[in-house]
């Protein structure tokens, strides 16, 4: 079974597949365990960073082969890799 997309990223897909456009997105793929990335490596992925304290990398895919990344069995979830921001409260 495909892991779900979030709703941010299928919104972007769709859009992406009714324009007939494909890109390069950067991604954040979590796993369900500890392994190397070589079956997402085999999907085109480009790893930029193996997280060491949690199943997870970070890198850039081609959008039309999303889906089929979302459908690998060690993919836990994936989502849009992106600039966070922190704020301290009281």
């Amino acid at each position: 079974m495909a892991t779900p997309l979030p709703a941010e990223l299928e919104t972007l897909l769709q859009a992406l597949e009714q324009a007939g456009y494909s890109r390069s997105l950067d991604l954040i793929v979590s796993l369900h365990e500890p392994a190397e990335p070589a079956s997402l490596i085999r999907l085109g992925f480009v790893v930029r960073h193996v997280m060491q304290s949690m199943p997870m990398v970070s890198g850039s895919l081609n959008a039309d082969r999303l889906r089929a990344l979302a459908a690998l069995p060690e993919v836990r979830a994936v989502e849009l890799d992106g600039e966070m921001q922190a704020y301290l409260t009281r």
